[in-house]
């Protein structure tokens, strides 16, 4: 066994780890702590704020399941790059949770410089970039945090 080849100065055979199927199996035995910390410790980021924003299973939103702000935190913490995929995904959600908080969460991310090496940010061109002629955010305009947030609202993060 293991122990064995530990005592004869083999190294021990290395065991597969799939931190995504950990996380799903403590999500189902109700250990959500537990999910956390192996979402944060493997990057995992979506599934992290995901176990924070959606209910736990059986549940219906708004029944205590959800900790919004802690996502919210934990988004502001990451850089844009990996925060802004998860604000889209679950954006709606946090907007109309803690619409404040989301907008000001939102906008410091897109704001913020991005990451050295992460090529050019949003533009002109296929994906999110600066909006048709005359809207909010065209020609590099700033956005009013009530224009994030209707956006969000309106189904640019999910249903």
């Amino acid at each position: 066994g293991i122990a064995a080849a530990a005592a004869v100065g083999s190294p021990a055979p290395a065991v597969p780890f799939d931190a995504r199927r950990a996380l799903d199996a403590c999500e189902g035995a109700g250990l959500r702590e537990a999910a956390l910390r192996l979402a944060a410790r493997h990057g995992l980021h979506s599934d992290h704020v995901r176990v924070l924003v959606c209910p736990a299973q059986g549940r219906r939103v708004g029944q205590g399941a959800e900790e919004p702000d802690r996502a919210l935190t934990y988004l502001a913490g990451l850089p844009p790059g990996d925060a802004l995929p998860i604000l889209l995904e679950h954006g709606h959600a946090l907007v109309a949770a803690r619409p404040d908080r989301a907008t000001s969460v939102l906008m410091h991310q897109l704001s913020a410089p991005p990451a050295p090496g992460a090529g050019p940010g949003p533009g002109p061109g296929p994906g999110p970039g600066p909006g048709p002629e005359g809207a909010p955010g065209a020609k590099g305009e700033a956005l009013a945090p009530e224009h994030v947030r209707v956006a969000l609202r309106e189904g640019v993060g999910g249903a």
